[in-house]
């Protein structure tokens, strides 16, 4: 490997230490920042996380939360679609505080986007080794990952498993062959990184990071048309709905307390002139956040921070797309002789429009947005620009294994490119920029004491740390919960006040029963109803995050029932198949 670099030393390797080392680095130190503050939207999780583990003191690591006495006087817990209880950092939790478990896990997730994109270009694609580094240099510095984790965006940290979903389904789909055992496994491995990323909370990450896949499959297929698009589709739809299956339980549960609290009430931001929508992309993507968070949207009803539009590949791609001229040449001048694949084109534009379409505004437009599942509940759809991050990296692989094969010189050229990513990732500054105004000190202090049973409905003196209360044993009566509204806005707040949980007054004490949020028919109660007074047995448990009695329908226990068979059949797909040829 680059002999004209001295023989057997691995530059590449090498690099890749440097890179990874120097941007965690870099990330590390913003959270929290020299001023042992973090981004705001800490506030959510890093509570959230210390209420899990609360959660399992109390009740046992078996016992599965369903609800919380902790915040808003009692809420959903394992039905909110971005509960985390399932996930890393809620395990290094149980051994460590909050915020150091979220370092952990933003280094582990790092390193497997970054080690994982390099093996999806250099097996999968075929790419060499220089090339490969330069495409998982700029997936790595992405800044949908790295300013989301400085503002305290816990929940999109499975988006770096979006390589090893494509890496799997390459693998299953172009691979031995179809139904072989290694495609069931390679099927397996990609239904449990979307299915982690289900129970991770990373509910508005998922479809993007699918159509992101998609995209990617789009471009396997046309760097190498002998690579049909039915396999991959095949692979992908099957991955899917064992994703699904995987993810039943969770899914039942997130939709029942959906379906009484829809998102859908929020205007439907978008930018009226294509022109500013262009640049708005440009400066999320190349330039500067805090230019495209000046750009004037329609139906905007919160300020977005800069940081909401920070998707930044830095400009080392746009350097490179100017050199895409020797790739569409191909390796010894031979691509005019391969075949186009259209279906791969046409696919590849319809992923490059959707982000586009879904954040253009005009009425009617907005309008049919506003019908369409899924899009309807959002408040933005600025995150779908994050669909662009994975292909921009692989397109850059691609030009760069091109140039690469020009000859003696070239083969370096994606070594210094990923370096350069690195470098304008270090000097850009855009992540320092953003408002730290969180203090994690109570959440950390609190790791070491035991579990507070909840006593108190008590009303925050501030908004940032809100939710810190149930440190002291108390519950906030305004907490943060984006399901009832970032403004609380659907939140039945009936009698709820200050003062004790079990206080009674008119037959009924001061917590809520959070099953009512969820299954108000099945337990003979309206969504935000509180406990009975004749109930005082069963809010006890619940204060002290103990299991107590409640009603679910048929379907959520079938649907706990199917994702227990799926997980053994999954075990089974894992262990048992490699062992065993499975026979066309």
């Amino acid at each position: 490997m680059f002999k004209r670099w001295g023989g057997r030393v691995p530059w590449v390797a090498i690099s890749a230490g440097v890179i990874a080392f120097f941007y965690l680095r870099r990330l590390l130190s913003l959270i929290p920042g020299p001023d042992g503050l973090l981004g705001v939207d800490w506030m959510l999780f890093l509570p959230w996380l210390l209420d899990g583990r609360y959660g399992v003191e109390a009740g046992g690591l078996f016992n599965v939360q369903w609800f919380t006495p902790s915040f808003c006087g009692g809420i959903p817990k394992f039905p909110d679609p971005q509960d985390q209880f399932f996930s890393v950092p809620q395990f290094f939790t149980f051994f460590m505080p909050p915020i150091e478990s979220a370092r952990l896990t933003v280094v582990i997730f790092a390193l497997a986007g970054f080690l994982g994109f390099y093996g999806l270009m250099r097996k999968r694609f075929g790419f060499g080794p220089s090339a490969s580094l330069a495409g998982a240099a700029v997936f790595l510095c992405n800044g949908y990952y790295s300013g989301g984790m400085v503002a305290g965006h816990l929940a999109k940290h499975p988006f770096m498993l979006l390589p090893l979903i494509a890496y799997f389904l390459f693998g299953a789909a172009w691979g031995k062959g179809r139904f072989s055992r290694d495609a069931v496994s390679q099927i397996a491995g990609a239904a449990v990184c979307i299915a982690y990323a289900i129970w991770a909370g990373a509910v508005v990450s998922v479809p993007v990071m699918l159509f992101a896949v998609v995209g990617l499959g789009f471009f396997a297929a046309l760097t190498d048309p002998e690579k049909r698009l039915a396999q991959f589709f095949l692979a992908f739809a099957v991955s899917v709905v064992f994703a699904i299956a995987l993810s039943a339980a969770k899914l039942s549960a997130s939709a029942y307390f959906a379906q009484n609290f829809s998102r859908d009430f929020y205007p439907l931001p978008g930018v009226s002139s294509v022109g500013d929508l262009a640049t708005l992309l440009f400066h999320s993507l190349f330039g500067s956040p805090s230019v495209a968070s000046d750009i004037p949207m329609e139906g905007r009803k919160f300020d977005l921070e800069p940081y909401e539009f920070d998707y930044g590949v830095t400009f080392v791609p746009l350097a490179v797309f100017i050199l895409s001229s020797f790739w569409l040449k191909g390796r010894d001048g031979e691509a005019g002789s391969k075949r186009i694949n259209w279906a791969a084109i046409a696919g590849l534009l319809l992923m490059a429009v959707t982000p586009f379409a879904l954040n253009y505004y005009s009425p009617g437009w907005n309008h049919l947005l506003k019908m369409t599942p899924i899009i309807k509940s959002s408040s933005t759809n600025i995150r779908w620009f994050a669909l662009y991050i994975p292909l921009i990296s692989a397109f850059t692989a691609a030009v760069l294994d091109r140039i690469s094969a020009k000859g003696a010189g070239w083969e370096t050229s994606g070594v210094v490119c990923a370096l350069a990513v690195l470098l304008a990732t270090l000097g850009a500054g855009r992540r320092e920029e953003q408002i730290r105004l969180y203090n994690p000190a109570l959440t950390t202090a609190a790791f070491k004491q035991p579990a507070p049973p909840i006593q108190r409905i008590e009303l925050s003196e501030t908004g940032i740390g809100k939710n810190d209360l149930l440190v002291h044993g108390a519950s906030s009566m305004r907490c943060y919960s984006s399901m009832f509204g970032y403004r609380l806005e659907k939140m039945p707040f009936k009698t709820l006040h200050e003062g004790p949980a079990l206080e009674a007054a008119d037959g009924v004490l001061n917590v809520k029963n959070p099953a009512c949020y969820v299954y108000p028919k099945e337990n003979g109660c309206a969504p935000g109803d509180h406990f009975l007074a004749s109930e005082t047995d069963n809010a006890s448990l619940f204060l002290a995050r103990k299991p107590y009695d409640f009603s679910t329908p048929w379907r959520q226990r079938a649907a706990d029932w199917f994702t227990l068979v799926a997980w053994f059949f999954w075990v089974w797909a894992v262990v048992k198949i490699p062992k065993n040829s499975i026979k066309n």
